[in-house]
């Protein structure tokens, strides 16, 4: 059982974390708004009060203005056939 003595962090918590492109995978600022490498959004600007948030937030954290969504991309379905096929007896 770990006790945490208050005042201290936690041992996962030391430490610091980097955020990351989803597209690149180079290293951006924390407020960062594009991908200084790619030019990938990575904020959106609330059109009510103007808040810089999440790119997949659903509503600003500022005024709780609700966000649309994008739908997601349709599923791509990938089906692999073995190299060597079968053939039954009737030579199908």
């Amino acid at each position: 059982m770990a006790v945490i003595i208050k005042g201290t962090l936690a041992p996962w918590l030391k430490g610091e974390v980097k955020r990351h492109c989803i597209r690149c995978e180079a290293e951006v600022e924390r407020l960062a708004r594009t991908c200084p490498v790619c030019g990938l959004q990575l904020r959106k600007e609330c059109p009510a009060c103007h808040y810089w948030g999440e790119i997949d937030r659903g509503y600003c954290l500022a005024c709780r203005h609700s966000f649309p969504l994008p739908a997601p991309p349709p599923a791509t379905v990938k089906i692999w056939h073995e190299q060597d096929v079968l053939v039954d007896e009737a030579g199908r």
